[in-house]
C-alpha cells in the first residue's frame, strides 16, 4: 500500500520549508480572506509516493467559508477533506483531486445536501501543490427554478446573485436570444437579441477565434463546450465571463439549434489575480535556495509585515528585536 504524503518542495526543507509555507499562508489571507465575503478555503496536496493526489489538507478557511458549512477554522485546519466532508459524493472529490493535479482554473456546480445549499465552486492553483477553492452560493436562484416562479423572476435573482444568464441561437435564422441577465452583462437592452456575428463581436479581440471555433464545432458536430474568456461590453468594460454551449436536436436527431449558460465571472477572476499579484512576491522565495541566515531572516519580515496588515502580532518576535 502507498503512503500519502504531502506534495514534495523541491529546495526547502526543515526551516526554509517552514517559513515558506508560512509566508504563503499570511499572504493569501491578507490578499484575500480579509477582502472578500465569498466562501474561501485553501488546500496542500497530499500524493502518494508515485506522486497521484490521493487527498487534500486544509490550510485555512476564511470565516464566511466557516460560517457556511458550520466548520470552526481551528478545526479545519490540518484536516483532510476526505475526514472534513464523510458524507461527499466521491464525484466531488475526483473534480478536486483532478483540478490539483491539472493546476488549471476549473469551475462546477455542486450541491451541500448537509446544509441544503447549491454552490458554484471555482478552483485554482495559485502555486505548485496547492489549491484554492472560492464558492458561490446560487440556492436561491434554484429554488426560483423549482418552484415554477418563472424565467423574469429566475433572471432577476440570477442577476443579483450569480450574474448568471441563458441564451439560445436558432440556427435557421443565426439570431442569439439573450435572457435578460445575457443582455444585462453586455449592457444592452434587456430585450435585445443580436445575430451571432454581432453577439461574436463583443468577445475581446484576442477571444474571437477560440469562441467561432468551439461554437461552430457544436453547431455542426454536437460537440459542447465550457470556456472561461473575456468580453467588451456597449459601455467598453472589459468582463471576464463563462460560456457554456450545448447543441439543441430535433426528432429526426438533426442539430437545429445550441443553446447555454452565460456568466460574469470578474469577481472570481479578481480574487485569482489578486492571490497573483501577491504570490509573485512570494514566488522569487521559491526560486532561491534560502539557506542562509540573511535570507531566512528577510522572509520572517515579510511574514511578519503580513501579520502587521490582518493586525495579529508577529510571528518572529526574534527578528524584531535583530532588527
Amino acid at each position: 500500500m502507498s503512503k500519502e504524503k504531502p506534495e514534495a518542495r523541491e529546495l526547502c526543507t526543515g526551516e526554509q520549508a517552514s517559513v515558506l509555507d508560512e509566508a504563503l499562508l499570511m499572504g493569501l489571507r491578507a490578499s484575500v480572506f480579509s477582502n472578500t465575503g465569498m466562501p474561501c478555503c485553501i488546500f496542500e496536496r497530499v500524493c502518494d509516493d508515485a506522486g497521484k493526489v490521493r487527498d487534500l489538507r486544509v490550510l485555512d478557511v476564511n470565516p464566511a467559508y466557516s460560517s457556511l458549512f458550520q466548520l470552526p477554522a481551528s478545526q479545519a485546519r490540518g484536516s483532510l477533506i476526505t475526514q472534513v466532508f464523510p458524507k461527499a459524493e466521491q464525484t466531488e472529490f475526483r473534480l478536486l483531486f483532478e483540478a490539483a493535479e491539472r493546476g488549471t482554473p476549473y469551475s462546477y456546480g455542486s450541491f451541500f445536501a448537509e446544509r441544503g445549499r447549491h454552490l458554484q465552486v471555482s478552483l485554482f492553483c495559485p502555486r505548485p501543490g496547492y489549491l484554492v477553492a472560492l464558492l458561490l452560493d446560487v440556492s436561491e436562484s434554484v429554488l426560483l427554478v423549482r418552484r415554477g416562479q418563472g424565467a423574469e423572476a429566475l433572471q432577476r435573482m440570477a442577476g443579483r446573485v450569480a450574474r448568471l444568464g441563458g441564451w439560445f441561437v436558432d440556427l435557421e435564422t443565426m439570431v442569439c436570444e439573450w435572457s435578460e441577465e445575457v443582455a444585462a452583462i453586455h449592457a444592452m437592452p434587456l430585450a435585445y437579441s443580436p445575430k451571432v456575428e454581432e453577439g461574436i463581436r463583443f468577445y475581446a479581440p484576442e477571444w474571437r477565434e477560440r469562441i467561432t471555433q468551439v461554437f461552430e464545432a457544436c453547431a455542426r458536430d454536437g460537440e459542447p463546450y465550457d470556456e472561461e474568456m473575456q468580453i467588451i461590453n456597449a459601455h467598453g468594460e472589459r468582463l471576464w465571463i463563462r460560456t457554456i454551449g450545448q447543441a439543441l436536436r430535433d426528432a429526426e436527431g438533426r442539430i437545429v439549434g445550441v443553446q447555454g449558460a452565460f456568466q460574469d465571472i470578474s469577481e472570481q477572476q479578481r480574487y485569482r489575480e489578486e492571490f497573483e499579484r501577491h504570490l509573485e512576491e512570494l514566488r522569487r522565495w521559491q526560486g532561491l535556495s534560502i539557506d542562509d541566515a540573511e535570507r531566512r531572516q528577510a522572509l520572517k519580515r515579510e511574514v511578519n509585515a503580513l501579520c502587521a496588515r490582518l493586525g495579529e502580532p508577529p510571528r518572529y518576535a526574534s527578528v524584531e528585536k535583530d532588527g
